[in-house]
């Protein structure tokens, strides 16, 4: 195997990568093709874009399977990699702080001005209710009255309507209904149960559009897009590896199982069957 550079600091790993690569005459597309990577990930690993990965599992699994391809040294890759990554969000972190100082720094030399867009709307506010009152006193009308009056027109339409139904035909026609059901009719389980293999058996219920990366059994890793009201299941012999969006109200079972989800890390959420995510 071709071993990474004894100077990571003068080349960086994406650089590296992409050098190998252009040595050994590959192109990118037939990488994408080859290791079932996406191309927009290969790029991103190729230029040192450690925001746009996907969680640590999953770009651990991709750079060892891009190493293995051009020959080179997994676990020196790997040790670049988990360096550079921490190197790329601590300065990110820095970067999101200057400008909240700049604000602070700025916001004394402003001037506040006189008159605010809210006390504006206050303003308008109160010399509305003072023009209502006024009117209300001029014409002699009481809102609460009107109102009482309204609601209890409105309550007794209410109930007439409600025993106008009950002796219509209509609803005698459901109630015989309900008396005399129709026979029902047993679905064959066997035709909509999806087949069960494996030791785990992991379903996940999606309430809205969500987009998952998903390792079984230490295959490649696999993006799926889910619209909402969607159910679906893995079913696994050896291990589960599952990434979520932050912000997911995905629900997951495993085995019959409900599967509490763990926090965020880097803006994904990771669960892992069984134990910590394999790397």
């Amino acid at each position: 195997m071709v071993n990474a550079p004894s100077c990571p600091d003068i080349e960086t790993l994406g650089q590296f990568l992409q050098r190998q690569r252009t040595e050994k005459g590959v192109d990118l597309l037939a990488v994408a093709e080859e290791t079932r990577i996406p191309l927009g990930t290969l790029q991103a690993m190729e230029g040192g874009d450690y925001a746009t990965l996907p969680a640590d599992a999953f770009a651990r699994g991709f750079y060892s399977i891009y190493a293995r391809l051009l020959n080179l040294d997994t676990q020196n890759i790997l040790e670049r990699y988990t360096k550079e990554r921490g190197s790329s969000l601590k300065n990110q972190k820095k970067t999101a702080q200057t400008p909240s100082k700049l604000g602070e720094t700025v916001s004394p030399m402003a001037e506040r001005p006189l008159i605010t867009p809210l006390s504006m709307l206050g303003f308008s506010l109160v010399l509305l209710v003072l023009i209502t009152i006024t009117l209300c006193w001029f014409f002699s009308w009481n809102p609460a009255n009107f109102l009482s009056e309204r609601l209890q027109s409105f309550g007794k339409a209410t109930v007439e309507q409600k025993s106008e139904a009950r002796n219509s035909p209509a609803s005698q026609i459901s109630a015989n209904q309900a008396a005399n059901p129709l026979p029902s009719e047993t679905v064959d389980a066997g035709q909509t149960a999806s087949p069960t293999t494996g030791k785990y058996t992991l379903q996940a219920e999606f309430p809205e559009p969500t987009k998952v990366t998903v390792t079984v059994d230490e295959e490649f890793p696999v993006e799926l897009t889910f619209p909402a009201g969607q159910t679906h299941d893995w079913h696994a012999k050896n291990s589960i590896i599952l990434a979520l969006p932050s912000n997911t109200k995905t629900r997951l079972t495993m085995n019959g199982v409900i599967i509490p989800l763990p926090g965020p890390v880097n803006g994904y959420i990771t669960v892992s069957i069984p134990g910590s995510p394999l790397r």
